[in-house]
């Protein structure tokens, strides 16, 4: 799934930026932003941070319509980059270059 830019296969993506407090209220919205970005724009990409409820119920919407779209994938971006120096036990844990985005299949 994706489209053609001068012979290049790109996919379309889509980041969710929110409020680490944000109210459980909104989750409904989410549900129906994400199913329309599937069916309207052709996303197939999701990137969520790993902080706060904003991003738990992010990714939460995401899974849920992933169960009617199993195209979609859902990616997990973290904020910081790890490398042997700054945090060297980590850096061993993952792949380099990984840390700044890593890509979990739900």
């Amino acid at each position: 799934m994706g489209y053609i830019v001068q012979g290049v296969e790109t996919m379309k993506s889509c980041f969710f930026i929110g409020h680490r407090d944000a109210n459980v209220e909104i989750y409904p919205n989410l549900l129906v932003e994400v199913e329309r970005h599937i069916t309207e724009f052709g996303v197939t990409d999701f990137f969520v941070g790993h902080y706060g409820s904003f991003d738990r119920m992010a990714a939460q919407a995401v899974k849920e319509v992933k169960t009617h779209h199993p195209e979609v994938r859902l990616m997990l971006v973290l904020p910081y980059f790890f490398n042997m120096v700054t945090a060297p036990a980590l850096a061993a844990s993952i792949a380099m270059g990984a840390s700044i985005a890593l890509a979990w299949k739900f």
